[in-house]
């Protein structure tokens, strides 16, 4: 017995040369995958095919050999042979994989990303599987010596849309399971696929009206759709249109459908009002009204159009195919999960909204509850033969995906937009760099790292996000590869001059949190202690990213306060001793007085070092030497002079504001003469503003 459906399409690269198959065999241990690919190989080769086999047990030891077998290294494991099945068929050699690899994620991956996939799925019943067992690990299970056994303790999930099911078991061996692969995989290759024509973009609702009976991954809602100029001919018949319905006399909405509203090159989304709730004749006649008034100059062919409002919504939002920024090749899928509302994302009202966001070749880890709307985008692309796509969505109470608006994306961006697979080098340099990263270091305490925009020198408020080269290489020079760690060592803490704060990811700025952690460390802390605070400090920004930027105030322990005791205590309860404890108490109190010490605090020869930078700046302005030689001056002075000792005074600036915040937490001040303090100190801030004030307005 089998099933088959025809769904495949042979694969060509860009230059037309034609791509491998994988030929895809899956079901559970004992299914006969092994005997079965091995025999598809064999007649693959013998037609002349250049074509591997690949065997799950033989390419666990291979590629796999660094996992074990709970769920989580099995779904690693099963992304590991697709990827390489990919990259076999892509150098035009056809793969036979026999592999359990029963995940919907792992499959999806495949039928998205490789060319000529065909998906064989055994299917055998567990009971003959069991007595089968050639390997003897069910009857293990069975008897509590053996875990993690795919059909046993890990649910299997059965493929979603195989090519092919062979009931492997009772009259079909395996030469017959061959044949049937062969008909229905090879043979059928050679038949052209008929070819579909894209949907063409119209306004909103004529672009609705034509995927209507196209789409199969969402529903698009029925409508009701007129000119402007139609409506003001026959707007009787146009409302007994909507009535006769059979969702005419629901709850309705009125939506604009402009000509201009959904360009190919300009989007005047939002500009244009829509009218929800509608319910009763009158009330929709003057909410097509208001509709039409929010045109403005429209022309007589714009458009609106009437739909059902959908109610019971669990979850709405709108989703792109490309970043709008910078044009690269993300899923991103802004929603709403809590109000029922269908336009919150979309009127920026503020909520309880969230992000999800994956490069388009690496879909695994998309959440459950958004892989349809993943599927509908992979779905609408080829469909709107567009790869930057903006939609709405909306989804009900029973599951039901809709389709509410589709358009054209046009990315934000100036320069060339990279391709998917610059991208994927892009981003494979970028995972590599982080695992490197993220391993244990002999010179640096805890095992493990986080990467923050925020954190200790605040890239992104200072040189922004994206910088520019130049800007990015000279905050390098200037703080973040020495300068800042010059000067935590001068001021007590742990020594870290060999180790740059922040990193590049393909010119992206972060921090490197755990290297920011390390250099918070009192220089006489040492050892386990130190190593157990790192991983404290890292766990907890990995836990709450939010207070990326307010690490030094909530997470790490910089200074000694009035208020440490208290704030120290959350140690315990992560295990840290009271002598460890009183240890570190200890430590930072010494720290925090040669720092602030009165007459010899290190802030007061920072403080001159300032004056000394503005007499050297004129010498060096007016010395006869040649541009690159003074460049080279202004930059070593203004580190000298400038930025190590600006990074010492912020420390005891940090270190000020923390003792005057554990006043008020002791009860020392109050919340308003804390406030009134801050305001009378004279600062940059504070100058700025009392200039403008006096600054002529004439």
């Amino acid at each position: 017995m089998y099933q088959h459906q025809r769904n495949f399409a042979v694969g060509l690269d860009q230059s037309g040369e034609t791509l491998g198959r994988v030929f895809w065999i899956t079901g559970l241990s004992g299914a006969g995958k092994t005997t079965v690919g091995e025999r598809l190989w064999r007649r693959l080769r013998a037609a002349g095919r250049s074509a591997i086999f690949l065997d799950g047990d033989t390419l666990r030891s291979a590629i796999a050999e660094d996992l074990g077998h709970p769920i989580e290294d099995r779904r690693r494991s099963a992304m590991r042979n697709a990827r390489l099945c990919q990259l076999l068929a892509e150098q035009g050699i056809d793969v036979v994989c026999a592999t359990i690899s029963m995940f919907h994620e792992v499959q999806r991956w495949n039928h998205a990303h490789i060319p000529g996939y065909f998906e064989i799925y055994l299917q055998v019943p567990m009971a003959e599987i069991e007595r089968r067992d050639p390997k003897g690990i069910y009857a293990r299970a069975r008897n509590g010596k053996s875990a993690n056994i795919v059909g046993v303790d890990i649910a299997a999930e059965e493929p979603e849309a195989p090519h092919l099911v062979l009931n492997n078991h009772g009259p079909l061996d395996a030469n017959a399971a061959v044949n049937l692969i062969w008909k229905c995989a090879v043979e059928d290759e050679h038949r052209a696929p008929a070819q579909i024509a894209p949907v063409q973009f119209g306004t909103k609702a004529e672009t609705l009206e034509r995927l209507q009976a196209r789409l199969n991954h969402a529903r698009i809602l029925p409508q009701v759709c007129f000119s402007i100029s139609q409506w003001r001919v026959d707007k009787n018949g146009i409302l007994a249109r909507v009535a006769a319905m059979p969702w005419g006399c629901e709850t309705l909405i009125v939506r604009s459908s402009a000509k201009n509203e959904d360009g190919a090159v300009r989007s005047e989304a939002g500009r244009y009002d829509s009218v929800l709730g509608v319910k009763g004749e009158s009330s929709l006649a003057t909410a097509v009204e208001n509709v039409i008034a929010s045109f403005e100059d429209g022309g007589d062919d714009d458009q609106v159009f009437v739909q059902p409002m959908l109610s019971e919504v669990a979850m709405a939002g709108v989703a792109v195919t490309r970043a709008p920024n910078g044009g690269g090749p993300y899923f991103i899928i802004n929603y709403d999960d809590t109000s029922g509302r269908t336009d919150l994302v979309t009127a920026g009202v503020s909520g309880d909204l969230k992000t999800f966001c994956c490069l388009k070749t690496h879909p695994e880890a998309v959440p459950a509850p958004l892989v349809p709307i993943v599927e509908l985008l992979r779905e609408l692309e080829p469909l709107l033969a567009s790869d930057a796509l903006d939609i709405e969505f909306a989804v009900n109470q029973q599951g039901t995906l809709y389709l509410l608006q589709v358009r054209r994306l046009t990315p934000n961006t100036n320069s060339a937009v990279p391709t998917a697979d610059e991208f994927e080098s892009a981003v494979a340099q970028v995972a590599c760099k982080i695992e490197l990263l993220n391993r244990p270091h002999p010179y640096l305490h805890g095992s493990r790292s986080v990467f923050g925009v925020m954190p200790d020198w605040n890239p992104a408020e200072i040189i922004g996000l994206r910088p520019k080269t130049l800007a990015l290489t000279l905050y390098q020079e200037l703080i973040t590869d020495a300068i800042w760690a010059y000067q935590r060592d001068n001021y007590g803490y742990k020594n870290l001059r060999s180790f740059p704060l922040m990193v590049s990811f393909h010119g992206l700025p972060y921090i490197d949190a755990r290297v920011s952690f390390n250099s918070f460390l009192p220089r006489d802390v040492d050892g386990a202690l130190a190593d157990r605070l790192v991983n404290y400090y890292v766990d907890r920004l990995i836990a709450q990213p939010n207070l990326h930027d307010k690490v030094e105030f909530e997470i790490i322990f910089s200074c000694h306060t009035f208020d440490l005791s208290e704030r120290l205590s959350v140690l315990q309860q992560h295990g840290f001793s009271q002598d460890e404890i009183a240890g570190l108490t200890e430590s930072l109190r010494q720290l925090t007085n040669r720092i602030i010490n009165r007459e010899t605090g290190l802030w007061r020869r920072d403080r001159e070092k300032i004056d000394i930078l503005a007499e050297r700046l004129g010498t060096i302005r007016n010395a006869r030497i040649d541009k690159i030689s003074r460049i080279y001056w202004l930059i070593e002075d203004c580190k000298r002079y400038g930025t190590l000792p600006f990074a010492g005074l912020a420390r005891a600036g940090f270190i000020a504001v923390q003792l005057l915040r554990s006043l008020v937490t002791v009860g020392v001040l109050n919340e308003s003469e804390y406030a009134a303090f801050l305001a009378n100190l004279e600062t940059v801030g504070s100058l700025i503003g009392r200039d403008f004030a006096s600054l002529s307005k004439a």
